[in-house]
């Protein structure tokens, strides 16, 4: 029987990490937790610390909440048991992001601020202002303009000593290869083959889909592990002509 994480208790867990994560934190002030923020890799939730509006995100073992509740990591029990070692490690998946917000910040790059980071949970100060996305569905003729003002901020990225900084932080668990595995090795992959296609094809259509789609991933979940990170492209170059602006 595949062990299922229940999304309620789950949250529970979550929201009470963050709440004693920031009392360690910010011992004496006032916390009271907003609403909870939409995401796949992790519990985000809204936080008022002493007045001051902070995001918290606590992660489960570095892994998806999809990945937890599907029982991937073994049972509620034991997540739990493990992740009170985990939330502590300096290598820990929220502690290496916290490293790479703050290098990146002290780039020049304007990512959201590290407000503090303790028992699995890492605090950030909310970042103002529309996104891309609105820009350009509020004025799309300047699509070409936008992109060319992104790539420009991300050229902070290519100064050797921010690369090196975020790259003694990186965060592997996100990579192709880590996520590939995690999502089609063990229960949790059975599960996602088990129910590919159930909304939209006949069951016989859908069983036959299912055959094929393990037998084309087989041999890559069966690969060495890094094996897709050996193939990796070099670093993005700065391009030595001008790009071309949309119309």
């Amino acid at each position: 029987m595949i062990p299922v994480v229940d999304a309620t208790a789950l949250s529970g867990f979550c929201a009470d990490q963050i709440q004693h994560s920031a009392a360690s934190l910010w011992p004496g002030e006032q916390t009271v937790l907003g609403a909870h923020a939409p995401s796949v890799t992790g519990y985000v939730q809204q936080i008022d610390v002493g007045g001051r509006p902070l995001f918290a995100k606590h992660s489960l073992l570095g892994v998806s909440l999809v990945s937890v509740m599907r029982g991937s990591c073994g049972s509620w029990e034991k997540v739990k048991a493990e992740q009170t070692a985990y939330g502590t490690s300096p290598t820990s998946l929220l502690a290496r992001e916290a490293a790479q917000l703050d290098a990146l910040a002290a780039g020049g790059l304007a990512v959201a601020r590290t407000a503090g980071c303790g028992g699995g949970v890492l605090f950030t100060e909310p970042v103002t202002g529309p996104t891309l996305a609105d820009l350009v569905f509020k004025s799309p003729e300047r699509t070409g303009e936008l992109l060319g003002r992104t790539l420009g901020a991300l050229q902070v990225l290519q100064r050797p000593v921010v690369a090196e900084q975020a790259d003694r932080s990186a965060i592997t668990e996100r990579g192709v290869d880590a996520t590939f595995r995690r999502k089609f090795n063990g229960i949790s992959g059975r599960a996602y083959l088990d129910q590919l296609g159930g909304a939209r094809l006949e069951e016989r259509m859908r069983h036959g889909v299912a055959i094929v789609v393990r037998q084309v991933i087989a041999p890559a979940a069966q690969a060495p592990p890094g094996a897709a990170d050996r193939h990796r492209p070099s670093p993005v170059r700065r391009p030595q002509t001008r790009a071309r602006t949309l119309p």
